[in-house]
């Protein structure tokens, strides 16, 4: 029984600090910022269409405005949606973001990290 429990022991030992590895790195390259280019920063104008807080990412949903100030649509003459992927609803709420900071049919511009 003694031999068994060392053995036990021995595993729980090793894998402890493997498994918490795997899964710090994990979560690390999830929320990595190495898909941006950090040296470049883009500006945003469009309507706001919806603020969703989410446990995971609270999103900004909006319409873009183009160079003649109205709504871009595409090819179906649809106005053309987009998100934005913002921190948890925990985070936003501890900066006094919430549902009512983002009204509703509001034109807005946000600075923004582009994808490399």
């Amino acid at each position: 029984m003694k031999r068994l429990l060392r053995h036990a022991l021995r595993i729980a030992i090793t894998a402890g600090p493997i498994i918490t590895g795997v899964v710090v790195a994990t979560a690390l390259s999830h929320h990595s910022f190495a898909m941006y280019d950090m040296t470049k920063t883009i500006k945003f104008t469009g309507v706001l269409t919806g603020f969703v807080s989410q446990a995971n990412h609270a999103e900004i949903h909006f319409v873009p405005l183009g160079a003649d100030g109205k709504p871009s649509r595409g090819p179906d003459g649809q106005p053309i949606s987009w998100g934005v992927e913002m921190g948890g609803a925990a985070a936003m709420a501890q900066q006094g973001i919430s549902v009512n900071t983002f009204p509703i049919r509001v034109s807005a511009s946000a600075w923004m990290r582009w994808n490399r």
